[in-house]
This record gives C-alpha cells, structure tokens and sequence, in this order.
C-alpha cells in the first residue's frame, strides 16, 4: 500500500491494476453459469466483487480517518505527528480508491438492473442511493483538492461512509437481490465469486498504492 513518489512504480501499479481488473473480467467468462440467470451471472459476478471491494475500501478510509483523529488523544502529540499525516494520507487514497470503484459499481448496476430485470436504474433504489453517494464521494475528492486542511480531510473520509452505510442500511430493494452468492447452492459459484473479488481487492490496493503516491508528490510541492 505505501508508495514513496515515484512515477516508475506508479506507472508499474497502474498497469497492475488494469492487469488484474482485466484477469477478473477473463475470470468472470470462464466462469460457470446459473440455471435462472444464464451466461447474464458474468455480470453479476463483476457488480457483486465491484461492489463489495467498494465497500470495503470506503469502511477502510473511514476507520483510518478515524485513527487520524484517535491521535489527537494520545500524549506526545508532535512525535505521532508523521503517523497522522501517514494515516489521513491512506484514508484519502482509500477514499479516491472506493470512488472509482463506486463508479463501477453504479455502471454495471444500471446495466444488469435493465439486461437482467428489465428495469431501468431510477427504478431501482439501491441505485438511486447509491449515485446519490458517487456525487458525495466525487465532491469530497474536490475538497479535498481545494482545501489542504488534513482534518478536514480525515472529517470528510470518516463521514462519508457512515453516512453512506446509513442511507443504504434504510433503502429498499426492488430488483437487486439479497447476496445471490451466499445463497447460491453450487460451490463453483461461490468459488469463483470469491475468487474475483480477491483479485479486485489487490486491484484496489495496487490503485490505492498510485493516489498515495500522488499524494504524497502533491505535499511534497506544497
């Protein structure tokens, strides 16, 4: 996940990162099929480990924004002082991270939501919410790039997936199942299912590797 500033090893995740992206999609075709859904599961199987690896990076950018401010509590302020920049530095990358993955998730939602069921996006109300907290992340990823105040920054990270996981926890579903996966009696499914969400959580930390980078290069010219 650390990266010092250098353009070489970011150049080298980034092409990890759309290697592994496209190790997932080669997965998700040889992939089996499911009796009900079809060759459609592929993507299904893409959304479900997209939305997932999204997930957990935002509850990931939360927790370290969090710590960030779990510092201010500890004694000897100026010695943790590099460890707090370290900690806001990860929750942000992991913020930009989660976002880009957000951005997936909603594309191959809407898409399955009308391929699959038929349904259009606005009808669905996972969907809704769930663009409602892409243009959340999108303005949190400009303010940071505006305003270079770190608590703020580790504020925004923390508060945006908790209310995230709010909005989500009371909205209904109409279309979107209930993790098909889990419920899944084939355990080829679930194998592979697993299996490619792994592959895009070490895309995701391969990405994150590249906005902490940047990151770190944009403070360094601060």
């Amino acid at each position: 996940m650390v990266m010092e500033s250098n353009p070489r090893k970011r150049k080298i995740a980034l092409l990890a990162t759309f290697g592994l992206i496209l190790l997932a999609v080669i997965l998700a075709l040889i992939a089996p099929e499911e009796k009900t859904l079809g060759g459609n599961i592929r993507l299904i199987y893409l959304h479900a480990a997209i939305t997932w690896v999204g997930l957990i990076m935002f509850v990931a950018s939360g927790l370290l924004g969090l710590l960030y401010f779990i510092g201010f509590l500890a004694p000897g302020k100026s010695a943790i002082q590099s460890i707090k920049d370290t900690l806001v530095t990860w929750s942000s990358a992991g913020q930009s991270t989660a976002t880009i993955f957000w951005v997936g998730h909603l594309t191959l939602g809407a898409i399955g939501a009308y391929v699959i069921w038929g349904g259009t996006w606005w009808h669905e109300p996972r969907l809704r919410v769930a663009t409602l907290i892409l243009l959340m992340a999108v303005v949190t990823v400009l303010v940071r790039s505006m305003v270079e105040n770190k608590s703020l920054w580790a504020a925004l990270n923390f508060g945006l997936p908790a209310l995230a996981f709010l909005l989500l926890l009371k909205t209904g579903k109409i279309f979107h199942p209930n993790n098909a996966f889990a419920a899944s009696d084939s355990f080829a499914i679930k194998f592979f299912a697993g299996l490619i969400t792994l592959v895009f959580i070490v895309a995701a930390l391969a990405l994150m590797s590249v906005f902490t980078s940047m990151l770190r290069e944009q403070e360094a010219k601060a």
